[in-house]
């Protein structure tokens, strides 16, 4: 899958340099990622009153501080 190379990709670039501290691997990061959006995509676009943008958004973005070391993310 494109996307999931691209991400781990630039997920391993960031590692390498010191942008980002991993907590697991850059393709398991990578994959959870797009996994979380794809899973919360049908969620959004069905504006499913128990799941608003900004909380899917809030719930992404919180993996994504864990799983980076980014807390300013």
């Amino acid at each position: 899958m494109e996307v999931v190379r691209n991400a781990e990709h630039r997920f391993e670039v960031g590692a390498a340099t010191g942008v980002f501290a991993l907590t697991g691997s850059a393709a398991g990061v990578a994959r959870n990622l797009v996994a979380l959006e794809d899973g919360y995509g049908p969620h959004i676009v069905s504006r499913n009153t128990q799941l608003t943008p900004g909380e899917a958004q809030r719930l992404i973005l919180g993996y994504a501080r864990a799983a980076t070391g980014r807390a300013e993310l």
